[in-house]
């Protein structure tokens, strides 16, 4: 390749194959691998990027991922008031947005009962 070219995601196993046969290839031929080389292997679900014009496409695509955050046809952006927080094991639960406002609250149901009468066989035997 030439200097400043980027190889960013491959998107199947055959073009994978391909990719690896010309990093082979190259490096049979005396080239020295600076960075990668090899398919990375991660147990986490940070951030993917789904790159289409075909938007039906990127929406299957997105749907199938396993990323706690996932941009369609671009990358990078992120918004404080959006919820951020990995998939597998990248980190538990979300963080930003009112989502990430859940990991500080404890939710409890109170329901209160407001009549001068007794509730329910609450009441007194006198009036049955």
């Amino acid at each position: 390749m030439e200097e400043g070219c980027r190889l960013g995601p491959v998107v199947s196993a055959g073009q994978l194959e391909k990719v690896m046969k010309f990093i082979s290839t190259a490096k049979s031929e005396g080239a020295t691998i600076l960075c990668g080389g090899a398919r990375p292997q991660v147990k986490y679900g940070l951030g993917a990027a789904v790159i289409s014009k075909d938007l039906d496409r990127c929406e299957r695509v997105m749907k199938a991922l396993q990323a706690g955050i996932v941009w369609v046809n671009c990358s990078q952006p992120s918004f404080s008031q959006a919820p951020r927080g990995g998939n597998k094991r990248s980190g538990f639960g979300r963080e930003l947005g009112e989502w990430g406002l859940e990991n500080y609250l404890s939710v409890k149901q109170v329901t209160q009962y407001i009549s001068d009468d007794p509730w329910g066989w609450y009441q007194s035997s006198s009036k049955h």
